[in-house]
């Protein structure tokens, strides 16, 4: 198995990227190395229009968080967003939890306050999460209640994914 070098850059740039298409924004930041890959691993945020749970209408995007691959001086080839516990237990380690949940909601903030959707979801990848699982959603929503985004409803699916819907303050 490749070897992970934890490298977590706590001073990134605030830089929002815009897909080739325009309906998709992204912030990143890096977790870390797989040295014999020579692949860096970051947390990428995004808020992607159109790919939300609600009926599709203009100005809903979807917030999205998870881990990207990579390579070194390749930054068109990268791996799309992983969203599984297995990647997350890799490359976070339990004692850099907080700090990559302070990172990420800092990404959020950021990506929000330049994109300035209308209304935002958010789903749950894995189904039937346990409360301490569903910390890092309650600490999601609470940053954007401070930006000016009201919680609409929050709410577990019948598939078993939890849920949030977000409203920007008229």
């Amino acid at each position: 198995m490749d070897e992970f070098v934890s490298d977590i850059e706590t001073d990134f740039p605030m830089s929002v990227v815009t897909g080739n298409l325009g309906d998709d924004h992204n912030i990143e930041f890096r977790l870390g190395y797989l040295i014999q890959t020579e692949q860096v691993v970051l947390m990428g945020v995004a808020l992607i229009e159109g790919a939300s749970f609600l009926p599709a209408y203009d100005g809903v995007f979807d917030l999205r968080f998870g881990i990207r691959l990579q390579y070194i001086g390749k930054p068109w080839n990268m791996t799309a967003m992983d969203f599984t516990q297995g990647t997350k237990r890799r490359y976070i380690h339990p004692n850099h939890r907080e700090t990559v949940r302070n990172l990420t909601s800092q990404a959020i903030v950021g990506l929000v306050r330049e994109v300035q959707p209308r209304v935002i979801t958010m789903s749950s990848y894995d189904v039937e999460l346990p409360p301490p699982a569903l910390v890092k959603y309650g600490v999601i929503a609470e940053c954007l209640n401070g930006v000016g985004y009201g919680t609409v409803s929050e709410y577990r699916c019948a598939k078993g994914h939890d849920r949030w819907h977000f409203a920007a303050a008229t």
